[in-house]
């Protein structure tokens, strides 16, 4: 899961397009999570997406944070 999670990290870090990173939250996690990103204004650039698993755990990445918040559900 850390390696997951850390591959999002880079993306996200890198600029990479939403549709990249759609298609690699597919790969990395089996199917289509839930998830939702916050884009820079007057840019597709993605500076927070939020990931939420089939068991309800959340994860919340950050371009340029050193941590990831993981909310884990019940």
């Amino acid at each position: 899961m850390l390696d997951n999670m850390r591959t999002v990290q880079q993306l996200i870090d890198t600029e990479q397009s939403e549709d990249l990173v759609a298609t690699v939250l597919k790969a990395l996690y089996g199917r289509p999570p839930c998830y939702a990103w916050t884009t820079a204004a007057h840019s597709d650039t993605i500076v927070e997406l939020t990931v939420r698993l089939p068991d309800g755990t959340e994860i919340c990445w950050e371009k340029g944070s050193e941590s990831v918040k993981v909310t884990l559900k019940g």
